[in-house]
């Protein structure tokens, strides 16, 4: 199902951690993290259902959403790793997997993770845990490097980089075969999302 228990948690971390003026985006269909951490969407889309839908406007709209997102910078990137958040199908866009990856490897720092496991719950904020097995229904939150960090990297005198990646499997062909990689400082996380 949705996390919304989860986004309750989720969200008090994300208020504590901006201030009223700050934006956050959600990668997901999970618009009661804004409701909660009483903070405003970067974008319009606060869901993502459409954006999956095989209809002839599904890039156009995932366009517009990352362009969204650029310009409005948010400090928090949100990105639920669930099958039920997203709604994916076989014939779904991905253009805005594509553009996640690259755009919150240059401008995100991996900020915590829940791992959403059946008995259980891990919350993790300020810090990213030790790699784990597998993750499947996960959410990762990601803070904006500030721009001291981000010259640092640059610069050579910081290594420490994380990516969110999400590829086809090659042992499956179904929408639930998707693969999500994560690689803060050398880890790699894998999981099943879709």
């Amino acid at each position: 199902g949705n996390p919304f228990l989860e986004s309750v948690r989720i969200a008090d971390y994300v208020r504590e951690h901006t201030g009223p003026d700050d934006t956050i985006a959600v990668l997901g269909s999970e618009p009661e993290i804004y409701f909660y951490s009483h903070r405003h969407s970067a974008t319009g889309y606060i869901y993502t259902y459409g954006l999956m839908e095989p209809q002839r406007y599904a890039r156009q709209m995932q366009q517009e959403m990352i362009h969204e997102i650029e310009d409005a910078r948010p400090k928090y990137l949100i990105s639920v790793a669930m099958a039920y958040s997203w709604l994916r199908r076989p014939d779904s866009e991905q253009a805005i997997f594509t553009w996640a990856n690259e755009y919150m490897e240059q401008n995100y720092d991996v900020d915590g993770l829940v791992n959403i496991r059946p008995k259980e719950i891990d919350y993790f904020f300020g810090h990213v845990p030790p790699p784990m097995d597998s993750l499947k229904d996960h959410i990762l939150i990601y803070k904006r490097k500030s721009l001291v960090a981000s010259w640092s990297r640059h610069s050579g005198a910081a290594r420490a980089s994380s990516s969110f990646s999400i590829q086809r499997s090659p042992e499956t062909n179904s929408p639930a075969g998707t693969v999500l990689r994560l690689h803060p400082a050398g880890r790699t996380y894998r999981s099943r999302c879709g």
